[in-house]
């Protein structure tokens, strides 16, 4: 199980808007696909709720990595960090921050196609974004976790034996079930819903 942390808003943003000293740093350095997917906000939740907050946290991000690399050729000012956060908030705003802060920790370790040598500019950034937001990892995290949370299928309950053992805890009788069957499906679906209701425990298994 995924131990809930708090997310980058949360320990990076002083209640006055500004960056706490040293967040940044220490959240890149420490966070892994499991963090990153697991806890904090999405970047559209986020920009809606605060855009200057969202454009604060990714522009931070940005100039985390530029100061990392510090290449010949590579953003200048303030002014290029927050327009690269705000192409990357609008071109993935399904992502969350924290995956934003993953991504460039991929970076500065060498494990991205997209290669940083002497150039580090904006259409390098949002490559670096663009990569991870498509990479297997990600999608092969998604893919475990949904299996993992899958709940029983319908062919489970299409078995006399589980509905005759299951028949006194769900309240059913089973020779009330059609022989149709469109009829038994429908019943199958109802059965397997009561059932889950009065075992929520099943529902992740």
């Amino acid at each position: 199980m995924i131990q809930h942390k708090p997310g980058l808003r949360e320990t990076a943003l002083a209640p006055n808007g500004a960056i706490v000293p040293g967040s940044i740093v220490q959240f890149v350095t420490s966070v892994t696909l499991p963090v990153a997917i697991e806890n904090g906000e999405q970047l559209s939740k986020i920009n809606r709720e605060n855009q200057a907050h969202a454009l604060r946290l990714v522009a931070e991000l940005v100039k985390n990595l530029a100061n990392f690399f510090k290449t010949k050729r590579a953003l200048e000012n303030e002014d290029d960090y927050f327009e690269v956060a705000a192409l990357i908030i609008e071109g993935h705003k399904l992502l969350k921050v924290e995956e934003i802060a993953y991504a460039f920790k991929l970076a500065k370790l060498g494990k991205l196609k997209t290669k940083v040598l002497d150039r580090l500019d904006g259409s390098t950034i949002l490559a670096i974004v663009d990569e991870y937001d498509r990479s297997e990892e990600r999608a092969a995290y998604f893919e475990k976790r949904n299996t993992q949370h899958k709940a029983p299928t319908v062919d489970k309950f299409e078995t006399l034996s589980f509905l005759t053992d299951n028949a006194d805890k769900i309240g059913i009788d089973i020779s009330k079930i059609g022989k149709e069957k469109e009829d038994r499906e429908a019943e199958y679906r109802r059965i397997r819903q009561e059932w889950l209701q009065s075992n929520p425990e099943k529902r992740r298994e």
